[in-house]
């Protein structure tokens, strides 16, 4: 897959990414952020060579990136108190990250990249 292609998938993976968090879907979250590494490797793995002409794209992906972010951790923080009240709670960690603790405050998340 060339870069364009990878980022025009990135796109697409971002809107279906959005539109899921709105909903409080979790397994269509899920789904794009499986997706959303995938492409990420891809572009990643691209030389230089081919990632200087798309640079401009690749910034505009990472604001968009960060948008999906902070929606992330405001919808997680939503759930935590609906869950706290009806004397439920999240799990303690991220899923596909073993061990690894899941913050108890959305402002912990860094937008500025």
């Amino acid at each position: 897959m060339d870069a364009q292609s990878a980022l025009d998938r990135l796109d697409e993976v971002l809107d279906r990414e959005c539109s899921a968090i709105r909903r409080l879907d979790g397994a269509g979250v899920d789904a794009a952020a499986a997706e959303k590494l995938d492409l990420v490797r891809i572009v990643a793995a691209l030389d230089a060579s081919e990632r200087v002409p798309v640079a401009p794209r690749i910034r505009a992906l990472l604001v968009r990136l960060r948008h999906n972010g902070v929606l992330l951790a405001h919808a997680r923080s939503i759930l935590r108190d609906v869950l706290r009240v009806r004397g439920g709670q999240l799990p303690t960690s991220a899923q596909g990250f073993p061990g690894r603790a899941v913050s108890d405050s959305g402002a912990r998340l860094s937008v500025r990249g």
